[in-house]
Formats: C-alpha cells, structure tokens, sequence
C-alpha cells in the first residue's frame, strides 16, 4: 500500500509580510488571524475566478503575512484601504500581538514552513521601529542587498532564498529583469508544506481514466480510497464536500460539483452564501459533516501557478500602496510605493511510500451513521480545494482544478521600475 503525499508551497514578494488579529487571550488573538486569513482567502479566490478559466492556486496565509506586515508600516490612506481588506483591528498593537501568537504556534509544526526575510538595498534606510516590529512580530530576518550596482547577483539572491525556503519547488521567483538600479526592497514571504494523507490512497488501484474538463476531455491518472471521511451533501451549493485528513494537523477539503459542468454556478452561489451570512464560509461549509464511507476517486494533479495580485487587490479595495505610498512608518523616503504583488505557489498530489505513523486520534471517531453502503464521490471534472490548519481553522491554500496539470501565469509580470517590491 503507498500513501499520498501532497506538497505545497508558495513564494511570495511583498513590501512586508504578515496578518493581523486582536483580543486579549492567546486563543482569541489566534482565531482573529483565522478570520482575517479566511476572509481575505474568499475575497481573492473570488476576484480570481471572475477573472479567468484557469487552474487556480494560491496561498491566502502567505498574502496575508505579507500584506499586514505592510499594514504597520503603513498611515493613512493605505493603513485603512488595508485594514479593511484584511478585516483586522485598526490596533497595530493587537495585530502585532495575534501574529506572534500564530507564527508562534506554527514554529514546531513538521508540515509546514513559513519563512520571510526583507532584501533591502545597502543605501535605504529603514526605520529602526519597524526593523524591530517585523523581527519581534513577524519573524523577519533583513539581509543587506546592492540592487543599485549588483542588480543580477541579487536577483539570483532572492530566488536562492525562495527556492531554499520552499523544498525547491519554486524557481526563479523573480524573472530576468525584475530587479534594477531602482530598486530600493523586497519583501519576500515562502511557505512551504507537505504532509502524508492519513488514509492512503493504494497505488495498485490508480488508473488512467478522462477528467472532463470544461472544454475537453483528459486522459488522467486518477487515484482510489475507500475510508470513514467528513462528508456533506449541500443542496443549496450542489456539492458533495469531502474532508481528507492528514496524519498532522491538516485537512484537504474538497468541493466536488455534482454536475461536470458545475462549477462555475457553484462558485456564483459561494459568493452568495457569504455575502448573506456573518458566519465563516469554512465554518458554514463544515458544519453538519459527519462520518460515512466513502469511495472517493480523485486525479494524482501538480499545479505551478504564478499570480500577479496587484488588479486583484485594487479590486478588494487596495489601491493606495501602488501610488500614494503611505509607507511612512517603513522609511522616511517619501517616494515609496509597492510596485507588484507577485505570488508563485506549488501543489503536488502524488502517490509516494511513507513510513507507517500513528493515527490522529481526533480521525478515528466513528460514524454516529451507520451506512449500508459505501458513497461513492468522483472528482473526475473540475472541483474546489482548500488546505486548512484544524487548530486555527486557517485556510492556507485554497485552488481549483480545471485541468490536473498545468502551469500557469495570472496577469501580467512588469519589470521593476517602481522602488519597493513585494512578492
């Protein structure tokens, strides 16, 4: 028998990088970064799919310990354009208090890696205030870079570090020509994740079978297990949902359309569903889950998706940072606005031998059902995916599938010429 392994990462340039929450308790502190990260999660996975009919994936943690480590840094205008994106507290303080927490939490975590290091240029100056903030807070370290008269080796720099900080799954992160003698900074976010599922899929069962896409058909190596999972059936959505856990603190939850059409009606009445409730979508979406067995049938898929998130953000209402700057807590320099918010993320879902572990006790609870017949659930047409932390209930990736393999660029990449960049 192997086991799935599926492996995740992102590299992210951003200005500044981090999330924020607020409250007194620890675990208050937590489930405001939860509610912050979900929401922003939703907001761009939204913006992206009206966008274009393309494989979607991206990493809503990594955007998010970007764009509040830039909040704080951040007066004004943009300070309030991204506090309301973020849907955090105007309080830095508490913020700043709930992102230790979280990158707190996660610092043992063997799944998961989330590493963020600010490349400035040896002659700009950062305030000392934030150097500390970002190092104290967010777990920043600052390297010294000379873009000014070493524009290349410091690129190839940066893509070292990404590629080192993601298991090297991302690559060249920053293409030729994306650093020049203006650039004053980067602030670079990765997180990098791989976990074994915690029922495997049996490779002896894999078969070559089509997944129909929206405007073809397939050939795809689709995978098979047959185990005691979460699952619903939401009729207003028209969506089974499956939640695959892993032998950590993690679960894949997958929307599979019943139609192989589906999805994009399903995505509309996603949108609906959120914008009529005050209630979490992934809270909404899982609860009334129960145990029940499932035969579910899903493509082995590996996406490498490049996103350019500046249109994106200015359409959630982030538009200040581009060209007003507001960076006055950064640095005196008055002329420093973030020139693009690129993200590259990775997702491999394969069939590899593991070593046996024990099962998660919190996986093994029996169904209160008692079914007489196993549910079968195809995820042979495009479906919807998240990753999510159990504990804080964090959606750190999040994508849909229209096609198994693919590599893709969203938007276009323009060449720095602005001063400050964020990936």
């Amino acid at each position: 028998m192997s086991s799935a392994i599926i492996r995740t990462c992102t590299g992210l340039l951003v200005i500044l990088s981090t999330l924020s929450y607020s409250s007194s308790s620890h675990s208050n502190r937590v489930g405001l970064v939860s509610q912050s990260n979900n929401a922003v999660a939703l907001k761009i996975y939204e913006a992206l799919s009206r966008k274009n009919n393309k494989n979607i994936l991206i990493s809503p943690i990594s955007l998010n310990y970007a764009l509040t480590a830039l909040s704080i840094g951040t007066e004004g205008q943009s300070y309030e354009e991204l506090t309301n994106a973020l849907n955090t507290p105007k309080d830095s303080d508490k913020v700043k208090r709930a992102y230790k927490d979280f990158t707190r939490n996660l610092a043992h975590d063997r799944n998961l890696t989330i590493a963020t290091k600010f490349f400035i240029d040896n002659g700009f100056q950062v305030k000392d205030s934030y150097r500390q903030d970002i190092s104290r807070y967010f777990g920043s370290t600052i390297g010294k870079s000379d873009f000014k008269n070493n524009a290349e080796p410091s690129r190839l720099e940066i893509n070292r570090w990404v590629e080192d900080n993601t298991n090297h799954r991302i690559k060249d992160m920053l293409p030729s020509g994306s650093v020049d003698s203006n650039t004053v900074a980067f602030i670079v976010n990765a997180v990098h994740f791989k976990s074994d599922w915690l029922y495997p899929f049996d490779k002896a069962l894999t078969r070559s079978a089509p997944f129909h896409g929206l405007d073809k058909k397939i050939d795809t190596q689709m995978m098979s297990v047959t185990a005691h999972f979460d699952y619903k059936s939401d009729d207003s959505l028209g969506v089974d949902i499956v939640s695959l856990p892993y032998k950590g603190d993690y679960s894949m939850l997958l929307l599979v359309p019943r139609e192989q059409r589906g999805i994009t009606d399903v995505e509309k009445r996603l949108v609906q569903l959120r914008a009529n409730s005050n209630t979490s979508l992934i809270d909404m979406l899982m609860t009334g889950m129960y145990k029940r067995e499932i035969e579910l049938t899903m493509p082995k898929f590996t996406l490498e998706v490049r996103t350019d998130m500046k249109d994106v953000l200015k359409e959630i209402g982030v538009r200040s940072i581009f060209n007003q700057g507001g960076l006055t807590k950064i640095s005196d320099n008055p002329g420093l606005i973030v020139g693009d918010v690129i993200q590259k993320a990775y997702i491999n879902v394969d069939e590899t031998s593991t070593e046996a572990a024990a099962a998660t006790e919190h996986f093994n609870v029996l169904s209160l059902y008692e079914e007489e017949y196993v549910f079968k659930v195809r995820a042979d047409h495009p479906f919807i995916f998240t990753i999510n932390h159990l504990e804080s209930n964090c959606i750190f990736f999040e994508g849909r599938v229209l096609r198994p393999s693919d590599t893709r660029v969203h938007g276009n990449f323009h060449p720095a010429s602005p001063p400050f960049y964020w990936y």
